[in-house]
C-alpha cells in the first residue's frame, strides 16, 4: 500500500477536486480527509497499521480470560 499526502482547499461549492493522481482509472483507492490537526488521524492511522505493536492481540493464546475470571462485574 502506498500512501500519498496531498493538502487541497474545499471549494465554494463544498466539492474537492484533485488532479494528476498516479492510479489508474476505476482503481479502487481509499480517502482519508483530516483538517489541520497536530496529530492528524491520518498520521495515526498509518502508525497504526504498520507497527505491528497490536498483531499479539489476534493471537488465540493471548485471549486466556473469561468473564469467570472477573472479581467485579460492572453493570
Amino acid at each position: 500500500m502506498e500512501t500519498f499526502k496531498i493538502k487541497a482547499k474545499i471549494k465554494k461549492d463544498h466539492k474537492l477536486e484533485i488532479e494528476n493522481l498516479p492510479f489508474e482509472n476505476g482503481q479502487e483507492v481509499e480517502v482519508f480527509i483530516t483538517s489541520d490537526a497536530k496529530d492528524s488521524i491520518h498520521e495515526i492511522m498509518k502508525f497504526e497499521e504498520s507497527s505491528g505493536a497490536f498483531d499479539f492481540l489476534n493471537d488465540e493464546r493471548e485471549d486466556i480470560y473469561t468473564v469467570n475470571d472477573l472479581k467485579v462485574k460492572y453493570k
